[in-house]
């Protein structure tokens, strides 16, 4: 009785260590996962901004000078989906199954 009594004792304390193993990773992905999308929203708030002012621009009459600008725009657009096309790579080739952005 007391070996079966020592098991579970065993059991439940591996199981508490995998709750808190598991509880500091998710708050390490939660971090991960907000500094992601803080700086999701600064890229996507600064092609807004270089868009717009392309569109000012261009009604304007300054048509090369909104080109230039919808050009930049471009450009961060595809290094920030650069970036994540990389990631996704990287992750399908580690076998890792979650996409964690």
């Amino acid at each position: 009785m007391e070996h079966l009594q020592a098991f579970i004792a065993d059991c439940d304390r591996r199981t508490e260590l995998a709750k808190q193993r598991l509880a500091e990773t998710q708050e390490e992905l939660s971090a991960e996962v907000a500094q992601k999308a803080n700086k999701v929203h600064e890229l996507a708030e600064q092609i807004g901004k270089k868009l717009a002012r392309a569109e000012q621009l261009g009604a304007e009459g300054f048509v090369e000078e909104s080109m230039k600008l919808m050009e930049e725009a471009s450009q961060i657009l595809f290094f920030a989906l650069g970036g994540f096309s990389l990631h996704v790579n990287t992750l399908q080739r580690t076998g890792d199954a979650g996409l964690h952005f």
